[in-house]
């Protein structure tokens, strides 16, 4: 039998499932379905534990391994916050057949993308792909951002994370078509989508409202931000700055990134990859009101770092040289 442990990190997008050994090597990767349910933001997908098990087994046998070789698993996931139970975790778990000794954790995403970072402390870590969010750490203790809860948008309603800017893309491709404010959006839409004039941009819009398809819109509209066109830069703007605003406030409330109290924000997500006006913005913004703060992108995944946290779970000490072999 060996020593094994997993990492799993779920979204609105995919599953990516890690095996790793005791000294961090990555022996198997596996993917699968989303956690989060793609139709309703913040619902499990039905098959949760169906994309669980898919990318655990995948891992193990890309790896040549054995449930019975898992001492700990950590699931990291968008979706229900409620749903996030040992409990259930157990439950989707079942059908590995994982031994007693095994040890279970779950958590949200965010928590992957910490640990993927060197369990820095103070932290706050900045998640943007399909949807956005933040939370922090401090002093070893998980910070909820104050504004977290559906009622409290720390985003006021403004376009943050991918699902919602692909939204204000394509409304403003529709409204440019329409007499408003001209933008290179529509045409590139339609090229994009393989659409042939406004009726088919308007069925694709009815016919495709998901976080997952909108989302795919986000692309065309960072890269007409980053070439100039007005309508995508003041939207990428206002995305970015937005996010720096939502994250200051949790700073606040956490007493940190000023007055000599440093703290690590970590980037994480597929969204900031593409740079540009977006991350300029945020960093701009972010160095404007929190001069203590270090920002940081991950080079680690998050399912790599949802591994660390099962190891961590074991009890096992983890030295930054395990991140040389990740």
């Amino acid at each position: 039998m060996r020593d094994l442990y997993v990492g799993v990190d779920g979204g609105t997008g995919d599953m990516e499932a890690v095996l790793v050994d005791p000294s961090g090597r990555v022996l198997g990767r596996g993917t699968g379905g989303p956690s989060n349910d793609p139709a309703v933001v913040g619902r499990m997908h039905p098959d949760v534990g169906g994309h669980i098990v898919d990318s655990v087994r995948h891992a193990l046998g890309e790896a040549g391994a054995d449930a019975n070789d898992i001492q700990a698993i950590s699931l990291n996931l968008s979706g229900d916050p409620s749903r996030l139970t040992r409990d259930h975790a157990r439950e989707w778990l079942a059908p590995l057949g994982l031994p007693e000794r095994t040890v279970v954790a779950i958590d949200q995403d965010g928590l992957s993308a910490w640990a993927a970072a060197g369990f820095p402390d103070p932290a706050i870590w900045v998640l943007l792909g399909t949807n956005c969010g933040s939370e922090g750490m401090l002093d070893g203790r998980k910070i909820v951002h104050p504004l977290a809860r559906l009622d409290l948008d720390a985003h006021f309603g403004r376009p943050v994370g991918a699902a919602v800017i692909g939204s204000w893309a394509l409304g403003s491709a529709l409204h440019a078509a329409l007499g408003g404010r001209p933008t290179e959006l529509y045409q590139a839409y339609l090229d994009d989508l393989k659409l042939d004039g406004l009726e088919a941009l308007v069925g694709w819009s009815r016919d495709h409202a998901t976080a997952d398809e909108r989302a795919s819109l986000f692309r065309v509209a960072i890269e007409l931000a980053n070439a100039g066109d007005s309508v995508a830069r003041d939207l990428l703007v206002e995305a970015g700055s937005t996010i720096a605003n939502a994250t200051h406030a949790l700073a606040r409330y956490m007493h940190v990134g000023k007055d000599g109290h440093h703290v690590t924000l970590v980037l994480a997500g597929k969204a900031w990859r593409a740079g540009g006006v977006l991350r300029s913005t945020f960093e701009s913004w972010i160095h404007t009101v929190l001069p203590d703060a270090i920002i940081r992108e991950n080079e680690v995944s998050q399912a790599e770092g949802a591994g660390l946290l099962a190891m961590r779970h074991a009890g096992l000490h983890l030295g930054p040289e395990i991140f040389s072999r990740l």
